[in-house]
């Protein structure tokens, strides 16, 4: 089975890591200076938890983008597997430099008619942005949107034997 598995840019996460610690720095001085200290807790606080967050993902190994000959999955999107005969479309869209590649589905694949108001409140904001309800953010990896987008229409419309060629193609273009 061939896999191509999409993981965290490094780079990104360090570089959130820099600034929150610019932040914290910055936070910490405030406090030797006895200059407003509420927002100095607030500075080392609300960015302590940005590095936090950013020490986590600087060791979680496990890859971001799952794509193989019968699904996509995307571990952020906390559904299951997207197999490739729901798919109708795939089309790129940013939104403030943020990529994401959204995802028309089909009417009987509906994996968020399950999930409570919150996911309700966010299906409702992406379609007031015109995106779909399953969007995969490309903000944190490292990839062309449009080879990826281009990937997943061919492979949506393939059979199981051309998406296992495509695959092997498109892994040797990113390498």
């Amino acid at each position: 089975m061939v896999e191509i598995k999409f993981f965290k840019s490094q780079y990104r996460i360090k570089r959130l890591i820099l600034i929150c610690s610019g932040f914290i720095l910055l936070g910490i001085w405030l406090l030797s200076r006895d200059v407003s200290s509420f927002v100095a807790w607030f500075s080392i606080c609300f960015f302590g938890l940005g590095c936090g967050i950013g020490l986590y993902q600087l060791f979680d190994k496990r890859p971001q983008i799952l794509i193989n000959e019968v699904s996509i999955y995307d571990r952020s999107l906390k559904i299951e597997p997207i197999p490739w005969n729901a798919i109708i479309n795939a089309y790129p869209k940013s939104i403030y430099k943020q990529q994401f590649i959204c995802l028309e589905l089909i009417e009987s694949f509906k994996p968020l008619a399950k999930k409570g108001k919150l996911i309700n409140f966010t299906s409702k904001l992406n379609e007031a942005l015109n995106f779909e309800a399953i969007n995969i953010n490309l903000s944190q990896i490292d990839v062309n949107e449009i080879l990826l987008t281009d990937l997943i229409n061919e492979l949506s419309k393939a059979e199981i034997e051309e998406r296992l060629t495509l695959l092997e193609e498109f892994k040797k273009q990113i390498i």
